[in-house]
């Protein structure tokens, strides 16, 4: 290959370069609405996982009906005011209409003072949270830090059965997508002391399985709650 047959490829991939800069660029500016309105739906997803977040923490240390009757109630009002929003996700309308119904659900288990049915109640949100975000085009990297709480909250659901096989996976696997946060390259955007001791409290919890004792399960399990709402 010449000199000059060199030149004109270097100049094409140098052309090739700014094309692609210049058309991100463009659609980026021909979007910002789509980002911003991604942006504000995030947060709204992130309102309704911490409330139910909060609340399944409630009833895992504790059987304050009062409470969870008026933070299903705040959860209520706060889902009537942004579904029009989330209808603008790209996924069926049953899983919005599924939503009011487990809210629904929710409250009538609180109303009974059902503590194992309000549990799962709230595990059914969780993951139905979990749909949103998936089908939202922002920040797919905290995910790894939502499905983490999802899975030590279904660890607490199945140690109330004793089911300890099944305890023990969930926590395994909420470890795991905390370590994919330690491993990734958005690592350094999260506080690093704070996604460490979770990591610990978690591992820490898994170690006392084999010994199938539930109340120091449950000193475990609290202090990992505790870390893991810090991050």
């Amino acid at each position: 290959m010449n000199k000059k047959n060199v030149k004109i490829i270097i100049i094409l991939v140098i052309f090739i370069i700014l094309f692609v800069i210049i058309t991100l660029f463009l659609i980026k500016k021909d979007n910002p609405q789509k980002s911003t309105n991604n942006e504000k739906i995030y947060y709204e997803i992130k309102f309704l996982e911490d409330s139910i977040f909060e609340m399944s923490s409630t009833i895992s240390n504790s059987e304050d009906w009062q409470n969870l009757q008026g933070q299903a109630i705040v959860l209520y009002n706060f889902w009537n005011s942004c579904i029009l929003d989330l209808n603008s996700l790209n996924i069926e309308k049953k899983y919005l209409t599924d939503f009011g119904n487990m809210l629904d659900n929710l409250f009538v288990t609180i109303q009974n003072k059902d503590r194992l049915a309000v549990m799962n109640s709230l595990s059914d949100l969780y993951k139905q949270v979990l749909l949103y975000y998936e089908n939202l085009d922002y920040d797919k990297a905290s995910l790894n830090i939502s499905y983490s709480k999802y899975n030590l909250l279904m660890s607490k659901i199945s140690s109330e059965s004793l089911n300890w096989t099944i305890t023990y996976e969930y926590i395994k696997k909420s470890s795991e997508y905390l370590l994919n946060i330690i491993a990734s390259e958005n690592y350094s955007k999260y506080s690093q002391y704070n996604i460490n001791q979770a990591y610990i409290s978690v591992k820490e919890l898994e170690s006392i399985i084999n010994s199938k004792n539930i109340n120091v399960f449950n000193i475990k399990f609290n202090i990992a709650i505790k870390k893991i709402s810090n991050i």
